[in-house]
């Protein structure tokens, strides 16, 4: 399994350094170890799981009526939660992704990751936003 060969590789007595900025709020070092690729692993997917929740919460509250996207701010809307719901998971997906990828920057450089990446997502016109 690909998993527990990864976590062959991270040594548990091992720590690494946060990514800028986050070594500023979060503190300076993170522990190597199963628990980590399980927070990174974790904070990842769960974004998975929360867009089609959001989604599917956002056509049932805009078929009753209570989206309120015209008036955002509104407290008694849905527009607002499901908009701050997305964005604090996308945050946390995108930090356990480059925290991730710290670690395993060696193992990944023979795939060329962040070059393929890059030029999927321009040419194919993917947004951050969607």
């Amino acid at each position: 399994m690909i998993s527990s060969n990864i976590i062959c590789q991270l040594k548990p007595a091992e720590y690494v350094k946060h990514p800028f900025p986050f070594n500023y709020c979060v503190g300076d070092r993170v522990r190597l170890g199963k628990d980590y690729f399980q927070f990174t692993k974790i904070g990842a997917l769960q974004y998975v799981v929360l867009k089609p929740l959001t989604a599917i919460a956002s056509f049932i509250l805009s078929a009753t009526g209570t989206l309120g996207e015209t008036d955002p701010f509104r407290f008694d809307r849905g527009y607002l939660y499901i908009v701050t719901i997305n964005s604090i998971s996308q945050a946390l997906a995108i930090y356990c992704l480059l925290l991730f990828y710290t670690v395993m920057r060696t193992e990944l450089q023979p795939l060329d990751f962040v070059s393929k990446v890059w030029m999927k997502c321009r040419y194919n016109h993917v947004s951050v936003y969607d």
